[in-house]
C-alpha cells in the first residue's frame, strides 16, 4: 500500500525538528565549551602573574601562638566583660560623646572590668603578623564564615573608649598607647578572610580611631622636646605620638588589602559560576531564597550555564581592574580606571548576566569607603601634627606647609580632590577644622552639618570635616535648616538639652 502524502510530511518534519534540536545540542555543547576554554585560559593568565586564583592561593601559614596577634585577640574576646552591651557608656560612647563624661565613674569601672581583654589587646599589637583559623569551604556565597567579625568591633569600641577614659583622667600616655592598640587591631584584623565583609569591618574599625583622634587630639598632653621618656600616667611621649602619625600616613597595608579584596572577589565570583553551573546550588539559594521558581533555576541552569561562565569571565577581568583602583592618588583617578559596568535591557540579558549585576553596584561603593577611610587618617594625623606644633610654638601654624618637614613629611593630599590638592585647613573658621571635598569631589569651603551634641551629620555634609577644637566645649550659634543639627564652616554647633537617649532616637528617626 503506498504511503500517504500526508505522513510524508510529518516524517520530513519530524527529521527536520530532530535536526534542529540536534544543532541546538550541539551548539550549546560547543557554547559550554568555549565558554570553559576561556575561563580557563583566564586561570592560566592569572597564575602565570603569581596572583591568587583558587582557595587555596589565600590560607595563609599557620603562626605559633606566641607570635600569632590573632591568638591573642581570640583570648581577648573570651576575657571580654559581659557588662559592654549597646547600653552602657563603654560601647555607647563612640555614638555619643558626651556619655564617657557624663559617666566617668561607670566608664572607669567597665575599664577596670575589662583591663584582661585590655591588656590582651595589648598583646596582639606587639606581635608582628596575624594568622587566623578558618576553612574554605565552597559554596563561598553561602558560607558564614565571614560574618562572624563582631567581636572584632567590640574589641575596637572597648579600646577606644579606654583612650578617651584615659585622656578625660589626665593619662594621654595611656591614652595613645590604647590609640595604637586599635591600629594594630584592625591591621591584624585584616589578615582574616579577604572578602568585602572584613575590608568593610576594617573601614569601621579606623573610622572609630579616627573619630577618638579627632576628640582627644586638641587637649592632647605631649611631653616637651626637652623631655625625658614619659610612662603612663602622664602626658604622651613625643615618640609615641610621632609613631602615630607615620601609622596613619602608612597606607601601603591599606592598598595591599584592598588588592587582595579584590581578587578573593574574583574567587567568589568563579565559585559562585561553579556551583551554579555544577547543579550544588541554584539561583534561589544565592539570593537567599528571594529568587525564581526553583523550576526556572532548573530551566536557566540548562540554557544559562555557558552565559553564566562567560560572564564570570568578564566579571575577574572586572575585578583584576578594580584592585588597580584602590592604588590611585585620587576618586576621580580610580573611577577612570573602573570599567563601566553595561546596561542590561531584555530580561534574558539580565538573567544570564545576573552576576554581573549583583557585584557592580557594590564595587563603586567600596571604592568610596576606601578613600574615605584613607581622608578620615590623613586628617587624624594631620591633627596630630598640628598638636605637637602647638606644644612646641603654643598656638597653631597659619598653614599646613610649617608642619613640613619637622611634624609631617608632607602636606597630604586629599584622595576626594580630582586635581590632587592638598587636605584643606581653616585655622580661622569659628570651628577651626581641616576638611576634605568629600565624594562630590567639590570643594564647598568646609560646609558641613553637626548634631546638637557636636557629631558630625555626614548624610548631609557637603565637606568631610575634622574638628580641631573640642566639639564639647563649642559654644552656640545658628540653626541649620536640616532639624537636630546644624551648619558649619565659621560657625558652632547649637547646645542640645535632650537626654543622650532620646538625643540619638530623635537623630536616627530624622536619618531614616
Amino acid at each position: 500500500m503506498p504511503i500517504p502524502p500526508r505522513y510524508w510530511w510529518l516524517k520530513r518534519l519530524g527529521a527536520a525538528g530532530l535536526l534542529w534540536v540536534l544543532l541546538l545540542v550541539g551548539v550549546r555543547w560547543w557554547w559550554g565549551w568555549e565558554a570553559e576554554r576561556r575561563l580557563q585560559a583566564k586561570i592560566a593568565e592569572y597564575r602565570a602573574e603569581g596572583e591568587p586564583v583558587e582557595m587555596e592561593d589565600f590560607v595563609l601559614p599557620a603562626l605559633p601562638d606566641e607570635r600569632n596577634g590573632a591568638y591573642y585577640l581570640q583570648l581577648a574576646v573570651q576575657h571580654l566583660s559581659p557588662a559592654q552591651t549597646a547600653q552602657t557608656p563603654a560601647s555607647a560612647d563612640l555614638e555619643d560623646p558626651e556619655t564617657c563624661l557624663r559617666s566617668p565613674q561607670a566608664l572607669g569601672q567597665h575599664i577596670e572590668a575589662n583591663a584582661e581583654t585590655l591588656r590582651l589587646i595589648h598583646e596582639a599589637r606587639l606581635r608582628p603578623d596575624a594568622s587566623w583559623t578558618y576553612t574554605w569551604t565552597s559554596p563561598l556565597v553561602t558560607a558564614g564564615f565571614f560574618t562572624s567579625f563582631g567581636p572584632q568591633r567590640r574589641l575596637a569600641k572597648l579600646a577606644c573608649a579606654a583612650a578617651v577614659y584615659h585622656h578625660s583622667e589626665a593619662d594621654d600616655a595611656a591614652a595613645v598607647a590604647a590609640m595604637h592598640d586599635v591600629f594594630a587591631l584592625s591591621r591584624h584584623t585584616a589578615r582574616r578572610e579577604p572578602c568585602s565583609i572584613n575590608m568593610l569591618v576594617c573601614a569601621a574599625i579606623d573610622g572609630l580611631a579616627v573619630r577618638t583622634l579627632e576628640r582627644i587630639a586638641p587637649r592632647l598632653a605631649v611631653a616637651g622636646q626637652d623631655a625625658a621618656a614619659t610612662a603612663p600616667p602622664g602626658p604622651a611621649s613625643r615618640r609615641d605620638v610621632a609613631a602615630l602619625v607615620a601609622e596613619l600616613l602608612n597606607e601601603q597595608r591599606l592598598r595591599r588589602d584592598w588588592v587582595r579584596n579584590q581578587q578573593s572577589e574574583r574567587l567568589f565570583c568563579l565559585d559562585t559560576c561553579r556551583v551554579l553551573s555544577s547543579g550544588q546550588t541554584t539561583i534561589t539559594a544565592v539570593l537567599g531564597g528571594i529568587g525564581p521558581a526553583v523550576t526556572f533555576d532548573l530551566a536557566a541552569l540548562g540554557l544559562f550555564a555557558p552565559a553564566w561562565t562567560l560572564d564570570v569571565v568578564r566579571l575577574m577581568e572586572s575585578r583584576t581592574r578594580q584592585a588597580q583602583t584602590g592604588l590611585a592618588s585620587s576618586l576621580s583617578a580610580a573611577k577612570a580606571l573602573s570599567p563601566n559596568p553595561p546596561t542590561r535591557v531584555s530580561a534574558p540579558d539580565q538573567v544570564a548576566h545576573w552576576l554581573s549585576t549583583l557585584s557592580e553596584g557594590v564595587a563603586l561603593r567600596m571604592i568610596e569607603i576606601h578613600f574615605r577611610s584613607l581622608a578620615g587618617r590623613r586628617m587624624a594625623a594631620i591633627a596630630l601634627a598640628i598638636r605637637l606644633y602647638e606644644t612646641d610654638h603654643g598656638q597653631r601654624p597659619e598653614s599646613l606647609s610649617d608642619l613640613v618637614p619637622d611634624y609631617l613629611p608632607g602636606v597630604p593630599h586629599d584622595p576626594f580632590d580630582p586635581t590632587d590638592g592638598p587636605i584643606r585647613y581653616l585655622p580661622h573658621a569659628g570651628l577651626p577644622i581641616l576638611y576634605s571635598v568629600g565624594a562630590n569631589e567639590t570643594d564647598d569651603g568646609g560646609s558641613y552639618q553637626r548634631f546638637g551634641d557636636g557629631r558630625v551629620n555626614t548624610r548631609f555634609s557637603n565637606d568631610l570635616p575634622c574638628l580641631l577644637d573640642d566639639v564639647l566645649a563649642a559654644p552656640a550659634a545658628t540653626t541649620s535648616t536640616i532639624p537636630g543639627a546644624t551648619q558649619a564652616a565659621s560657625s558652632e554647633a547649637a547646645h542640645d538639652h535632650r537626654e543622650p537617649e532620646q538625643r540619638r532616637g530623635d537623630d536616627q528617626e530624622q536619618e531614616q
